[in-house]
């Protein structure tokens, strides 16, 4: 696994595209994007609130299974080192599919929380 260089723009968009999702504009990307080229993706976003978040995982459609659970398994290990070298309380994730959160509780994480989450559909 990776940080994201410019160099490798271009597999993040591949990644996307290969389970039909947009790549974010390279502008509203954080600053700590971890990247496996032809694997999987992953962006961690800080806040000001104690809080950090992992969003935008995406693994690549054409990978081996057994690459892309590495890929997972290693970026939730990386994510949450990374979030307490950055003096995070709390690490939250969102996910539109039931892999990502059956992985993040097989890796501890609680599906319940002691924050509580505002969501607006638009």
């Amino acid at each position: 696994m990776r940080d994201l260089t410019p160099d490798y723009l271009d597999d993040l968009r591949d990644i996307h595209a290969s389970r039909g999702m947009r790549m974010p504009d390279p502008e509203m990307l954080p600053a700590v994007v971890y990247i496996e080229p032809g694997v999987g993706v992953g962006m961690l976003y800080q806040t000001d609130s104690g809080v950090c978040l992992l969003d935008g995982v995406a693994t690549h459609a054409g990978a081996t299974a057994e690459a892309r659970h590495a890929f997972l398994s290693d970026l939730f290990r990386q994510v949450e080192s990374d979030a307490r070298l950055l003096g995070y309380k709390y690490l939250a994730a969102y996910a539109s599919e039931d892999a990502l959160p059956r992985r993040g509780m097989a890796a501890g994480w609680d599906a319940g929380s002691t924050t509580t989450m505002y969501t607006k559909e638009l």
